[in-house]
């Protein structure tokens, strides 16, 4: 339904799942913004609505601060725009960093997801609940070493403290969706980061977790429609 009103490009952050993993330095927020920019440049594509989920959402505003992209609405889908509050936050990078640091753990990460229960509780952790497909389709992704290497990366040398500083530059249009029961990334996040941006448009998605958009894609389909018929058609004018 929607490529029958205008083409859809959805793409795999640099190293994962079956892309090729870059630096490890590479992975931090500014240098998986300036890959994706890359990709984009080659492919002589300027999007006209951007759709992020999770870190996703906080890549595309990077982004769009640096004027790698000039899209007409940025949807942000359970956007992680914050870090982990508190002492857990504080422990989170190190613990990160040394795991990444560790060229075994992923193997032993991805070798532990063979086991179907293992993967049926990392995706109940989110707070979302996926049919049979999504979660084999899941299992097969988190079995690969090469993703589990590059996440573990990424989560390594994530900072989000010079994004929040800058999210006021944000001019164009932000739809801020939330999923009630995401375990991921709360939604009272999404609230708190609206506050930041000049134009916020706040959504929240009852009974849905931090995977919202593969548990209800129709909601995400008529959600994305929506912000085309808004703001996407005038700009193509």
């Amino acid at each position: 339904m929607l490529a029958a009103r205008y083409a859809v490009l959805s793409l795999d952050l640099p190293g994962h799942a079956f892309t090729t993993m870059p630096r490890a330095a590479d992975q931090s927020l500014p240098g998986i913004a300036q890959h994706v920019g890359a990709l984009l440049q080659s492919l002589r594509l300027s999007p006209t609505i951007v759709v992020g989920h999770s870190a996703g959402a906080a890549i595309a505003a990077r982004m769009l601060l640096n004027r790698t992209i000039a899209p007409a609405a940025l949807v942000s889908l359970n956007g992680a725009f914050t870090g982990i509050p508190g002492l857990a936050g504080q422990l989170f990078s190190p613990l990160t960093r040394l795991l990444a640091s560790v060229p075994l753990a992923s193997h032993l990460f991805a070798w532990q997801a063979s086991d179907a229960s293992m993967v049926e509780h990392l995706i109940r952790s989110t707070g979302s609940t996926l049919d049979p497909i999504g979660l084999k389709l899941y299992g097969r992704l988190v079995r690969n070493v090469g993703h589990v290497e590059a996440a573990l990366a990424m989560m390594a040398h994530w900072d989000l403290e010079p994004l929040q500083q800058e999210l006021h530059r944000i001019r164009e249009p932000v739809w801020m969706v939330a999923a009630e029961n995401d375990l991921t990334v709360p939604p009272a996040q999404a609230l708190q980061v609206s506050k930041l941006l000049p134009d916020a448009r706040l959504t929240l998605w009852p009974l849905l977790g931090h995977l919202a958009h593969e548990e209800k894609p129709a909601l995400c389909a008529h959600l994305i429609n929506s912000v085309w018929d808004k703001v996407g058609l005038a700009m193509l004018r």
